[in-house]
């Protein structure tokens, strides 16, 4: 599971001037999906979804997401 990074995506958003409107037209979904991404109320984000979010923000898909470290310090979650 890929865990998102809602904070890089809003300074994102507002370094390219997009709303959260502007952003889901870009990338042909409604504009409650990227309101669930910016508040944290999903934790369903493929691949797919970030790849297009970073095209249309000018940034790399790996710089949305999270790395997170189980105990042991194997990573968990993050792109392969």
């Amino acid at each position: 599971m890929l865990v998102f990074d809602r904070v890089t995506l809003i300074r994102a958003m507002e370094r390219k001037g997009m709303s959260q409107v502007d952003l889901a037209k870009a990338i042909g979904v409604k504009r409650q999906r990227i309101w669930q991404l910016v508040h944290e109320r999903t934790n369903n984000v493929r691949f797919a979804t970030v790849a297009k979010i970073a095209r249309a923000l000018g940034i790399e898909e790996d710089v949305l997401i999270k790395q997170t470290w189980k105990k042991g310090g194997k990573a968990k979650g993050g792109c392969k």
